[in-house]
């Protein structure tokens, strides 16, 4: 998630915060499936963790990120039973270190790759060496003066192919190439800035095969799609299950936005395989200080398949397919983060 720390090396905007609030007209996507509930069993209560915001899964292992736990960037666990292996990548300003590692993503290959948006550079972890006590760690610089200054607020790595994420007119694109697409034009959003805005502060995820492209909302609840072909990114479809309610923060370039206290909170976060996209589904307004419990299934062509929902709030999710397995990072106002699995074979 695009979140306002990053701004925050753009531009001093503590200055004030204007409400603007869109309408209700145009969101008229419903979600009507059946609801499956699932029960989950703890796999690690001992490990402390800080503010874990993203779970992987990796052959056997699951790698969770947690960048406010000491100097490491992400911990890897065994799926059997939660025990704790290793810790790897460090921030900082040196040699294959992060100096803010806001955004993470891993390749099908076991590559774990941060954005560093200070240093305009992806610093990538092999998990694979890491656990063998081999060289682990490659950098790659990507300039941001060759698409448009301070524009690049992320990037996925298609083993080679370098998808960015963009807070102007080039919204999405694929950085050796010209070719790019611009956010959605939102009902009811009036300027294309707001737009950028409201996309950007949520989630997106590439599909394993590098053939798709999913974006969802964190303020409201759209989920947008696209194709990806060659060189060039295309808009597939969109869902857009209810409108974002936000306040635009005073002083900020570009234009950011917050939430609400009457803000309906979208989507938590995201899994995706090659098969479905796992969204973690909040809908519940801002002032009722939600957490997540419900997962949301849909296949590529935007067809909702079912809707799980969990004995427990979580932050963050990771679906074993084959196995029909879910792996969850549990959250709460009260509790420790812990490690959890749910069996969907049922």
């Amino acid at each position: 998630m695009l979140r306002e720390t990053v701004y925050i090396l753009w531009a001093t905007f503590f200055c004030g915060i204007i409400s603007c609030t869109s309408h209700n007209k145009g969101y008229t996507d419903t979600i009507s499936c059946n609801t499956i509930k699932l029960k989950s069993q703890v796999l690690n209560d001992s490990f402390i963790f800080a503010k874990p915001d993203k779970l992987f899964l990796y052959d056997s292992i699951l790698i969770v990120s947690d960048v406010r736990l000491g100097n490491n960037l992400f911990y890897v666990f065994n799926t059997s039973d939660g025990h704790f292996l290793k810790s790897g990548g460090m921030k900082g300003e040196g040699p294959g270190e992060v100096i803010i590692p806001d955004n993470s993503h891993l390749r099908n290959d076991g590559i774990l790759s941060y954005w560093d948006i200070n240093k305009s550079k992806l610093v990538q972890y092999n998990v694979k060496h890491l656990l063998c006590d081999s060289a682990y760690v490659i950098e790659i610089p990507l300039e941001r003066t060759r698409i448009s200054y301070n524009s690049l607020l992320d990037v996925i790595d298609l083993n080679g192919t370098f998808i960015y994420n963009g807070n102007t007119e080039r919204h999405l694109g694929i950085y050796s190439s010209t070719n790019y697409v611009d956010a959605p034009q939102l009902p009811n959003i009036p300027s294309m800035e707001l737009c950028r805005a409201i996309m950007n502060r949520g989630y997106w995820e590439a599909s394993p095969d590098g053939h798709k492209l999913v974006r969802i909302t964190y303020i409201g609840g759209i989920v947008q799609c696209y194709g990806i072909y060659g060189n060039a990114i295309k808009e597939e479809w969109s869902k857009l299950f209810f409108p974002p309610v936000y306040k635009i923060v005073d002083g900020a370039v570009p234009v950011w936005i917050t939430w609400k206290q009457e803000s309906q909170i979208g989507f938590e976060n995201l899994y995706v395989t090659n098969r479905y996209i796992y969204l973690l589904l909040n809908g519940k307004t801002a002032r009722d200080k939600p957490f997540s419990n419900e997962v949301l299934v849909m296949d590529w062509n935007g067809t909702i398949v079912n809707k799980y929902q969990l004995n427990c709030f979580v932050k963050s999710i990771a679906v074993d397919e084959k196995n029909e397995i879910m792996y969850a990072i549990t959250c709460g106002l009260d509790e420790d983060a812990k490690i959890v699995s749910f069996n969907l074979n049922k």
